[in-house]
């Protein structure tokens, strides 16, 4: 099973890396992390909202990390 908030995790760090958003392993992650949590961007919501609220949601989610 895919450990979501260690994946995460993985990808803000990665995320402001110099051409790593948009590239190919990115893409491939965001969708991942989107069909592994069945959750939904918002409307207007940035990518790092959006890993964030993903994160939030695990139950393994560490509540101490902002």
């Amino acid at each position: 099973m895919l450990d979501l908030t260690s994946l995460i995790l993985n990808e803000m760090e990665k995320i402001h890396l110099p051409n790593y958003y948009g590239s190919e392993e990115q893409i491939k992650n965001e969708n991942l992390i989107y069909v592994e949590s069945t959750i939904e961007m918002k409307y207007n919501e940035s990518i790092e909202e959006y890993y964030y609220r993903v994160y939030h949601l695990q139950p393994n989610a560490n509540p101490d990390l902002i």
